[in-house]
């Protein structure tokens, strides 16, 4: 995400967790926890129809401040799937008042 200080209500990722339906767990694939110790993030779980599940990151305090820089933090979620108990995310953010424009020093740029 690459968004301006003031502007930390438009941070948006959505990411999709799932297993094929012959490899799901019986009851279904579920997140059983979330664990991440960030200042910039929070998470919302949205089961899908069709057995995946939606996980929604989102400003933890839209109307707050960060200051500017790069972040790497770690998100661990914890599935009740057998083969898969634990899926570790790193989720790259650059706090940059000239995001997307001339001078911005988000270094992760590249990788969008």
């Amino acid at each position: 995400a690459n968004r301006r200080p003031d502007e930390l209500h438009r941070l948006r990722k959505i990411l999709r967790i799932g297993s094929p339906a012959e490899t799901a767990p019986e009851g279904g694939l579920k997140i059983t926890n979330i664990a991440y110790t960030g200042a910039i993030w929070q998470f919302t779980e949205k089961p899908q129809d069709d057995g995946s599940i939606l996980l929604l990151a989102h400003a933890k305090n839209p109307d707050g401040t960060i200051p500017n820089g790069k972040y790497e933090e770690q998100v661990v979620l914890t599935t009740n799937h057998p083969n898969k108990p634990t899926i570790t995310l790193t989720f790259l953010t650059a706090i940059d008042p000239n995001a997307g424009g001339e001078g911005s020093t988000d270094p992760w740029a590249g990788l969008r």
